[in-house]
């Protein structure tokens, strides 16, 4: 490995780093993203494809609580239990299998679109997680939590 491999492998490193420290795109990650920082040009976009990364996995993370799991799972089964059987019907009665498939097909790419984003009726009972024990006794140094473990 030359020297600027190294050097570039070492800021791609650091970049990595940097990024999962930090939160949703912010100030620093735009300012990194433009062409006038002095990093190199593929730890800019590895850089930038990162928090994009982060903004996509954000968006479509979908936190819903237990109760509307247990609601979502509820709907989808008696949803497609119910266009199951009057597809099967609906598709004897006339003779067509393209009907009972194309019934099914387009009752699935509606109970996807009710089911898939985490609407806020799946989110109104949200659970109360306990503090953890570390913030309940203050602050307490990696070193000592290292040395309890072993």
């Amino acid at each position: 490995m030359t020297h600027n491999a190294k050097v570039e492998w070492e800021e791609i490193q650091e970049t990595i780093r940097a990024t999962l420290r930090s939160g949703p795109i912010d100030a620093h990650a735009s300012a990194f993203c433009s062409n006038d920082t002095g990093h190199t040009t593929s730890t800019r976009k590895y850089h930038c494809k990162a928090q994009m990364d982060k903004v996509i996995l954000a968006y479509f993370e979908g936190k819903i609580d237990f109760v509307g799991q247990q609601y979502v799972e509820e709907i989808a089964r008696m949803w497609l239990i119910s266009f199951a059987a009057l597809s099967f019907i609906l598709g004897y009665v006339f003779q067509s299998m393209k009907l009972t498939f194309g019934l099914l097909g387009a009752s699935t790419v509606v109970l996807f679109a009710i089911v898939l984003p985490p609407w806020r009726m799946f989110n109104s009972h949200p659970v109360k997680w306990l503090p953890s024990k570390s913030s309940q006794d203050g602050d307490v140094d990696s070193d000592n939590k290292k040395r309890k473990r072993n």
